[in-house]
């Protein structure tokens, strides 16, 4: 088997080659590092089987481990190699969200309401954008109105995403006190922020509504069940969160329906 020494930068320019972004390949090349150790063996299957056995000794979750099987698998192709490890099987958690009281606690948060960047931030993820969107919206991509902005996602895949009028406020004002040249969020060093810095973000508002800290996603998955809630078609929350399946949107169509049982049993007078 060749270097990995060798090896390394040879895949990553075959990803980029491929049209994967910066993260995704980021990504790949995390999962596959820590097996380096067990290519000792000649055998590459071997050498895989081995890694994801200490995966499995050591309790990882079964989506961890299914993800990075997925990362061995593409690693293999590009060697000409082969994994025979197959994913566990795991369940599919249903996605986790806010009642719309705790969402409007954090949003609502009168210091938050001073700092303009993070205030956009978190109203963004209330309006559907994933946290790695978050980090690549440019000045380009914004309407003059501020009231709607073309998102890249998952693929490169565009979409046009309204936001609600908080959030275009807070945006406004944040864009017009600071010099934007190119990316919109940035951090002390006028870099673009980073998804870590977002997710700090996340954590230090929703501790200080709250008392306790949520994952970014906790607010788009709000975002899809509020508007489910309120009568909006699975479609067009599908168009809105950029889900290229009809499928990963109609979990939340199970969380809303698992919603009005539980609605249904305390309100139903008859026992």
């Amino acid at each position: 088997m060749p270097k990995i020494s060798d090896i390394l930068p040879q895949y990553k320019k075959d990803m980029t080659i491929n049209g994967l972004s910066a993260q995704s390949i980021k990504s790949y090349i995390s999962d596959i590092k820590p097996m380096i150790k067990f290519m000792q063996e000649k055998n590459f299957n071997n050498s895989a089987n081995s890694f994801l056995h200490q995966l499995y000794v050591n309790k990882y979750k079964s989506s961890t481990i299914a993800r990075k099987i997925v990362s061995l698998k593409r690693f293999a192709k590009f060697l000409n190699e082969t994994v025979s490890a197959k994913a566990p099987r795991f369940e599919n958690p249903l996605p986790r969200f806010l009642e719309k009281r705790d969402v409007m606690a954090i949003l609502d948060n009168e210091k938050l309401k001073e700092n303009f960047r993070d205030k956009a931030i978190m109203e963004l993820f209330y309006c559907g954008l994933r946290i790695g969107e978050m980090a690549k919206i440019k000045i380009s991509d914004t309407s003059s109105n501020l009231q709607i902005i073309r998102i890249y996602g998952k693929g490169s895949i565009e979409r046009i995403v309204p936001i609600t009028t908080d959030a275009s406020n807070a945006l406004r004002i944040y864009i017009n006190k600071n010099n934007i040249k190119r990316y919109i969020f940035t951090n002390r060093s006028g870099n673009p922020i980073s998804v870590r810095g977002i997710r700090n973000i996340v954590y230090k508002w929703s501790q200080a509504a709250l008392g306790y800290r949520i994952n970014p996603h906790s607010l788009r998955h709000s975002f899809a069940t509020h508007l489910l809630e309120n009568g909006m078609g699975i479609r067009t929350i599908q168009t809105l969160l950029g889900h290229s399946s009809i499928n990963t949107t109609e979990r939340y169509a199970h969380v809303n329906i698992s919603l009005l049982i539980d609605q249904y049993k305390k309100s139903f007078p008859l026992k």
